[in-house]
């Protein structure tokens, strides 16, 4: 694609969404502007700029930004306020992993920089996350929400797009006949 993956404007929100592979060096895996944006669970891979490019007001909740040509989590310079990263994972990104602004609001709250990347095989568009120290396990049961208010249920979210599976327990596969 050479456009940008996902483009948000006032009040959208977005889950478990890949942005791979956007070329063009202004790029962007998500650009959020204007104001009330979520973006939860996304991964951007590879894009020709940033991964994350927030303008304002926009929450990344347990994304993962690797190989992007620019900076993986950014906020753009002219933006004041109002970004709010939380439990987001980056590696090798060009610019930088993360640069937050200054302004009043902006956040980088449980950042993760990894040490290799944290896919089983990204060029291959298999965005599962691996096992490897530094990488793909750091991304492993390190989303939110984990403890509840309450502190009585803790819940083991992935960071990123996919969730893995666990080595205990039952689970077969399943199917649906439409």
């Amino acid at each position: 694609n050479t456009l940008g993956g996902f483009s948000l404007s006032t009040n959208a929100s977005i889950h478990r969404c890949i942005a791979d592979s956007n070329s063009g060096a202004t790029t962007d895996g998500f650009q959020a502007g204007f104001g009330g944006n979520e973006i939860v669970n996304c991964v951007s891979y590879n894009s020709g700029r940033d991964g994350f490019r927030v303008v304002s007001a926009t929450a990344c909740i347990n994304c993962i930004a690797d190989d992007n040509a620019g900076t993986g989590f950014n906020v753009n310079p002219v933006a004041s306020n109002a970004a709010l990263f939380i439990n987001c994972a980056a590696y090798s990104n060009t610019t930088a992993d993360f640069t937050i602004g200054t302004g009043a609001g902006n956040f980088n709250v449980g950042a993760i920089t990894l040490t290799g990347s944290p896919f089983t095989n990204a060029a291959s568009r298999d965005f599962s996350l691996n096992n490897t120290s530094g990488a793909g396990a750091s991304c492993r049961d390190a989303g939110i929400p984990g403890v509840s208010p309450d502190g009585l249920t803790t819940g083991y979210l992935d960071i990123g797009y996919a969730q893995h599976q666990a080595t205990a327990g039952g689970g077969g596969a399943h199917s649906a006949v439409f």
